[in-house]
């Protein structure tokens, strides 16, 4: 291509992008290549006009989101969150439930903020169970999908146990204090502290429950070729029952 074809070219390469771009151009006076602006008109006018437009929109109580769900065809579920704060952590805010039609909300409800934690959708039918966890304990928040009560919530145990400590008599046992963990050959059994304690067991008791959770006779740990151990628990989170 000579300087004078290239020049030719980018002149009416640059009117054709004018054109398409709804910026008029005008033709070039030594233009190589004729039908460019003319196919530049050409398919500016072929291009159908702008159709998508929002069919509806709403104001959430916080600025993000961590998630969204249609939970059937007319209905979607927004969780909604609190800016990130300066440590990194979300905090949750509440859960919301519009109309996919018009966007109306159907109902809000609230839940634990979790500021150092996540939640996980599970499921929306026949309730919406959303899993929230972090590293100290977990959560399960239950709703009905039609009102937004709250049917429950579960929270689950985390404990965080200290090295084990080899023991050879009863009394070394301090119920209320220690766990037990028993060994013997391929198998084990362990029981945290507080087991003993709400079964009122005393430290002969809670040693044979601990041999029965390992699948061994409640002697077991008079055996020589029994390991008996004892831990201590610092244990994170609450129960609360679900509703009926």
């Amino acid at each position: 291509m000579t300087e004078s074809q290239f020049k030719s070219f980018g002149k009416a390469f640059s009117e054709g992008v004018r054109v398409i771009l709804g910026k008029g151009g005008t033709h070039a006076l030594e233009d190589s290549i004729p039908d460019t602006i003319k196919r530049a008109n050409e398919i500016r006018q072929s291009r159908p006009a702008a159709t998508w437009q929002s069919d509806w929109q709403t104001t959430l109580a916080s600025q993000e989101v961590d998630f969204i769900r249609f939970i059937d065809k007319d209905r979607i579920l927004v969780g909604t969150i609190e800016p990130t704060n300066i440590m990194g952590h979300p905090k949750h805010d509440g859960v919301s439930l519009f109309h996919a039609s018009d966007g109306r909300e159907i109902w809000r409800a609230t839940r634990d903020p979790f500021p150092d934690g996540a939640y996980a959708l599970l499921a929306t039918d026949p309730t919406i169970i959303l899993y929230g966890s972090n590293e100290s304990k977990g959560l399960l928040f239950i709703l009905d999908p039609q009102t937004g009560e709250e049917l429950g919530q579960l929270r689950i145990e985390v404990s965080v146990l200290s090295t084990l400590r080899t023991i050879r008599y009863p009394e070394e046992v301090r119920i209320g204090r220690h766990g037990l963990v028993v060994r013997q050959g391929a198998r084990s059994g362990l029981l945290l502290p507080q087991v003993a304690q709400e079964h009122g067991w005393r430290p002969r008791e809670f040693l044979a429950r601990t041999c029965e959770k390992a699948g061994l006779p409640p002697n077991a740990w008079q055996d020589k070729s029994t390991q008996v151990f004892v831990f201590s628990a610092t244990v994170f989170g609450e129960e609360r029952e679900l509703a009926h």
